[in-house]
C-alpha cells in the first residue's frame, strides 16, 4: 500500500493524501479494524495467507465504508473453496552452519486450510489460517524474559523472543442462493 501514490508510511502508520494517520479507515470483512484509541489500523494483523484482497481507495469514499476522510484500505479474507486444499511456508534467518550474531533470530510460520464441509453439498465451506512470527529484532533482547498477566504458567513458551506474534484467522461461508452468501469471520492476534 505505501508503493501507491498519494501514500506514505509513517512510523504512526498509513498517511493518505497528506492527512493524519487517523483519518484512514480500516476495513476487514466489511467490519472497521480501526484502533479505537490511536485510530490506527495496528488493532487486527491479518497473515498474508488470509487475505482473498486489498483495495485502497484515495477519494470518492462512499458511505457504506464510514468514516475514513482521507481514505479507506479494504480487506477480504479469504474463503474455502470446493476442494480440500492445504499450504504453508516456514522463513528463518538463521542458516546452517553461520555464525548466530550475524542474524536477527527472526523465523515466521503460515498454515492456511480450505475445505467445503462434508454433506453440505459445497455450500458450506471453510477457511482458517495461523501464523507465528518470533524475532529479537536488530538490537537484540533488552529483558532476560517478559512476564504476562495472561499465561503466568509457561511465559517462555509465549514469549520466547523480544517480539512474539501469533494470528488466527476462521472464516465459515454458506451460500443461501446463487446470489445470497452469508458469512462469519474470526480473526484475533496476541502479539
Amino acid at each position: 500500500l505505501e508503493m501507491q501514490a498519494g501514500v506514505t508510511k509513517t512510523q504512526d502508520g498509513l498517511q493518505i493524501r497528506g492527512a493524519r494517520v487517523y483519518e484512514t479507515e480500516y476495513i476487514v470483512d466489511g467490519i472497521s479494524a480501526q484502533d479505537p484509541l490511536a485510530g490506527t489500523g495496528f488493532g487486527v494483523d491479518v497473515s498474508s495467507s488470509s487475505i482473498s484482497s486489498v483495495d485502497l481507495i484515495t477519494g470518492g469514499v462512499g458511505a457504506e465504508f464510514g468514516g475514513g476522510s482521507s481514505g479507506v484500505v479494504n480487506t477480504k479474507i479469504r474463503e474455502g473453496g470446493e476442494k480440500f486444499e492445504i499450504s504453508g511456508s516456514y522463513q528463518t534467518d538463521r542458516l546452517p552452519g553461520r555464525d548466530a550474531a550475524t542474524s536477527f533470530n527472526t523465523d515466521r510460520a503460515e498454515l492456511a486450510l480450505s475445505t467445503p464441509i462434508p454433506w453440505t453439498n459445497k455450500k458450506l465451506t471453510l477457511f482458517t489460517s495461523g501464523s507465528v512470527y518470533f524475532t529479537d529484532e536488530y538490537f537484540g533482547r533488552q529483558a532476560s524474559q517478559l512476564r504476562s498477566s495472561l499465561f503466568e504458567s509457561n511465559p517462555e513458551f509465549w514469549a520466547p523472543r523480544q517480539t512474539n506474534s501469533y494470528t488466527h484467522t476462521v472464516k465459515l461461508a454458506y451460500k443461501l442462493a446463487s446470489s445470497t452468501k452469508l458469512t462469519l469471520t474470526n480473526q484475533h492476534s496476541l502479539n
